[in-house]
């Protein structure tokens, strides 16, 4: 029970820095369809998702394989995230500054 709550916790507390990304490297439209993106796939994965852990525990008798396809998953993002999101820095920052004042209002 510890883990699990040490688990939503993880989750839960990564969600605002996730949110950020698009932000981060794309500007007007492209970031909008970035967020539109990431929003039409977390509600696929909403859908989907209790009905797989439900697939799951009736076959199995237990969530513990449904939990570690969540694990591993979160797994696959964290790799993907540290391979294609720049790491932030000063030009990143300053050419994130003048999109945003360029940009219309």
């Amino acid at each position: 029970m510890i883990a699990l709550a040490v688990g939503i916790v993880g989750t839960m507390s990564a969600i605002p820095v996730f949110w950020q990304i698009p932000g981060r490297f794309l500007a007007g439209s492209a970031a909008a369809a970035g967020i539109a993106l990431i929003n039409s796939v977390a509600n696929l994965a909403g859908f989907g998702a209790p009905a797989v852990m439900g697939y799951l525990r009736e076959h199995t008798g237990s969530v513990s394989i449904g939990l570690w396809i969540v694990a591993a998953v979160e797994a696959l993002s964290l790799a993907l995230i540290l391979a294609f999101v720049p790491p932030a820095t000063p030009e990143l920052e300053q050419r994130a500054a003048s999109r945003a004042a360029h940009e219309p209002a």
